[in-house]
């Protein structure tokens, strides 16, 4: 890990296994800039991050991959022509293989068959699957392959699955580096893309929860640091209207900390007043 970088550490109550997250890049004013500025990963602004396709699953033994698949699957067969350009031509032959067991979106004209560029009969821009997803107001990450929907994150597991990072998507780990580089530009490296006036952690909230479940409470110590323990314990009441359990530990938690107890009594007696 980076030495300039700022790092949260903590353990997983249901098994033990540490969680590592990158706090600097979660505190940045990074944002998507796809349509505002992205200028694609090979030169082409209306294909993002999305003009080489994905793994869905990469091998055989892939089971987290196997179950995106799945869901993927399923949600193929929901695309309308109102959600997908290509949908006539690639409904049944979405995916292929790469090497043996894996499954990896196909690619057309330069994008993933699943990207729309605003020629095509939908009239949009984007991910069909995102695209599906907003239109229905539902989560994208209901919809599109797992990995696209987590950036610009990624997770690494080490090779007993007992600890955990989470990171920004990265140029060189990701995506490869040296000769035959594949990418043009990356958001993650540009300075374009860090001006949002929110932080990351506050932007990208819903995916977090999602991703991290019980690991929230990183990102309550994160308003705690920025903006004082009322923020903190504001954000904890907030987990605790989706998830009762999940926001009762949370908040029980934080008031083990040294000057958020006072704040945990002090909203307790203005909720028991209402």
């Amino acid at each position: 890990m980076s030495l300039h970088r700022e790092w949260a550490e903590f353990i997983d109550p249901r098994d033990a296994s540490r969680w590592e997250i990158d706090l600097t890049f979660l505190a940045s004013a990074w944002k998507c800039i796809y349509g505002c500025g992205c200028k694609g990963i090979h030169g082409i602004p209306v294909g993002g991050c999305c003009q080489a396709g994905v793994f869905v699953q990469v091998g055989p033994d892939d089971e987290e991959g196997a179950e995106d698949f799945k869901k993927l699957s399923k949600r193929v067969k929901q695309l309308t022509k109102d959600d997908w350009d290509l949908v006539d031509r690639y409904r049944d032959d979405w995916f292929k293989e790469r090497s043996a067991g894996s499954r990896h979106t196909r690619v057309s004209g330069g994008h993933c068959v699943f990207q729309n560029t605003g020629e095509g009969p939908t009239g949009t821009i984007g991910c069909a699957f995102h695209v599906a997803a907003l239109r229905r107001g539902e989560d994208p990450l209901d919809w599109k392959p797992f990995t696209c929907g987590l950036v610009p994150f990624a997770i690494d597991h080490d090779d007993d699955e007992t600890t955990h990072t989470l990171r920004p998507y990265d140029h060189e780990d990701d995506w490869g580096s040296g000769d035959g580089e594949p990418l043009d530009w990356w958001c993650i490296d540009a300075p374009d893309a860090y001006v949002s006036p929110t932080p990351l952690y506050r932007t990208e909230e819903g995916l977090l929860r999602r991703v991290l479940g019980h690991y929230c409470s990183s990102f309550a110590l994160m308003h705690l640091r920025e903006a004082g323990p009322e923020a903190a314990m504001e954000f904890a009441y907030r987990v605790q209207l989706d998830d009762p359990e999940l926001g009762s530990g949370l908040i029980h938690d934080l008031g083990a900390i040294p000057g958020v107890a006072g704040v945990v009594l002090l909203m307790q007696d203005e909720e028991s007043e209402v």
